[in-house]
């Protein structure tokens, strides 16, 4: 029988286009083997030792709960025994059993977490210089030059006519504009002083614009996304009806990446979309006219 398993293997494996291996007669066969099943005969053949094992009856690598380690078969026919439990409770005894927590009316409710001004600064802080400075940055930065480079090596070859230094160099600046802020270069660490400045500015800026709506306020707990958006925008700048509201500055206006790149730094984009309308609906009136109260202080 085995020898008529080794036949039906190796044609299998023929036919499949495989290699068919000489025997290990020293291989012992465990659960990290491969067994092939030769169907009708009970057999399984070791893909990496030609190894024959008959299972079924003839099985002689049972474990003592009578399964086959090898083919995970139940090989011995398992006896299901009734073991009934009695309760020594009385039944004569009624028990009120709650198996279900009750509401307890007086358990005080999760108040949210409310940070101090502190504190608020130091998450400004922090979300300013992964904006500027950061390693996340630098690779974001890194990956955009890149890709400009390979864009310029390629129009440089698809050039025909005979390539001058002053063709390559419009082909070159052509790109680099199209490219606008996604080139921008990250900046050096900004001076500490300079940090806090503004970074008490954009908090007291925060409790202001919070103060206009309530659903602006629940957007303005999130700091980071505030703070991506006003950096955003102190780079380019914020104007309604020829009232500028955030002027840019140094060095935000050179530094700042565009705004797509935001998502790069573990910003959402389509989170700090919806915020910057909300702030553009925070700079108009109940009567559609501006209101000048937001307007974002220069010191």
């Amino acid at each position: 029988m085995e020898q008529r398993a080794l036949q039906l293997y190796d044609a299998r494996q023929e036919q499949a286009g495989h290699p068919i291996y000489l025997p290990q007669p020293n291989h012992r066969c465990g659960t990290e083997c491969n067994m092939y099943e030769i169907k009708g005969m009970k057999c399984f053949v070791c893909t990496s030792s030609r190894s024959v094992h008959a299972c079924g009856s003839k099985c002689n690598r049972r474990n003592h709960e009578g399964v086959c380690e090898l083919t995970g078969f139940v090989v011995d026919s398992q006896q299901i025994v009734y073991n009934p439990i009695f309760s020594n409770a009385d039944s004569r005894v009624k028990i009120h059993d709650i198996t279900c927590r009750l509401p307890n009316p007086h358990r005080s409710k999760r108040r949210p977490v409310v940070l101090t001004f502190n504190k608020k600064v130091m998450h400004i802080k922090a979300c300013i210089m992964k904006i500027m400075c950061s390693k996340e940055r630098s690779v974001s930065y890194k990956k955009e030059l890149d890709r400009y480079e390979r864009d310029v090596r390629e129009s440089l070859r698809r050039e025909k006519r005979p390539l001058i230094f002053p063709v390559a160099h419009v082909i070159a600046a052509t790109l680099y504009s199209k490219r606008g802020r996604m080139l921008y270069p990250p900046s050096s660490p900004l001076v500490a002083a300079d940090l806090t400045k503004l970074s008490e500015r954009l908090c007291r800026y925060n409790a202001l614009i919070c103060t206009h709506s309530s659903e602006l306020q629940l957007l303005c707990q999130n700091l980071e996304i505030f703070t991506a958006c006003m950096v955003y925008k102190l780079a380019v700048g914020s104007v309604y009806d020829d009232i500028t509201f955030i002027t840019p500055e140094e060095p935000f206006i050179s530094h700042v990446p565009h705004e797509s790149q935001f998502g790069e730094l573990g910003i959402p984009c389509n989170a700090m979309a919806r915020m910057s309308r909300k702030l553009q609906e925070s700079c108009l009136s109940s009567n559609r006219h501006v209101n000048v109260r937001m307007v974002f202080p220069l010191e």
